[in-house]
């Protein structure tokens, strides 16, 4: 499902971004497989990923009426997430030339826009501000030189994707968009995560016991990720 929306991206005409929303649970393969179907395809990917409050050097300016900030050269301003979210999505939306076409190509290149995480929001005024940013990268027109996809990783608890919440995160302008697509996806069958892991055992020319890959296999419940991390530590001992 997540190829052929990919494929309808790439080779359909759309005024405005195709967006798709792909729930599933932690460590189902999510950003994997997005990432492995968009190399296949050929497709660019540009990812924000919400990690912790961060500082930057950007716009670096020193506080002269705190002594002790301005006697540090190690002294930084930090950017909140929701800054940091808002110029990642205005670059997304306005890359350089360089990265598009000519604006005599019939169909100008693709680019995939993934957002593996939403930056955290705390407030009414914060919450309207994240919207209007979200709203403005799905509904804007697409570009004669470049144009984009958007796609939000959603990780739930539950396996079954819950309308009324999505729709408070993402805003119901992008939630209720003809141009937005949601996929749901499943924890990893046990079958699977033990493939991935004999798998991964024997290009690393590692050993392990039936018995230990069982257990991993039982412990991450249908989690892919937890189960690599925990067959990591197993070979380290």
């Amino acid at each position: 499902a997540v190829r052929f929306w990919l494929e309808q991206a790439v080779s359909g005409h759309h005024a405005r971004p195709p967006t798709l929303i792909l729930h599933g649970p932690g460590g189902a393969g999510k950003s994997s497989c997005v990432h492995v179907l968009a190399e296949e395809l050929g497709v660019p990917v540009r990812t924000w990923l919400a990690d912790a409050e961060r500082a930057t050097s950007a716009n670096f300016t020193v506080e002269r009426d705190d002594p002790l900030r301005a006697a540090s050269d190690m002294y930084v301003p930090y950017v909140s997430q929701l800054d940091d979210f808002i110029e990642f999505l205005r670059d997304s939306r306005f890359p350089k030339l360089a990265l598009g076409g000519s604006a005599e190509q019939a169909r100008p290149p693709l680019s995939l826009i993934v957002i593996d995480a939403l930056p955290l929001v705390r407030g009414p005024d914060k919450q309207e501000r994240l919207h209007r940013a979200l709203a403005s990268l799905t509904q804007t027109r697409q570009r004669k030189v470049h144009r984009i996809a958007v796609l939000f990783v959603y990780t739930s608890d539950s396996e079954t994707a819950n309308p009324t919440e999505m729709r408070r995160r993402l805003s119901a302008q992008v939630f209720d968009s003809p141009e937005t697509t949601l996929i749901s996806i499943g924890k990893v069958p046990p079958t699977r995560v033990r493939k991935v892991l004999s798998h991964v055992a024997e290009e690393h020319g590692v050993e392990f016991s039936e018995t230990q890959l069982d257990d991993v296999v039982l412990e991450a419940a249908g989690d892919l990720r937890s189960a690599l991390l925990r067959l990591q530590f197993l070979a380290i001992g």
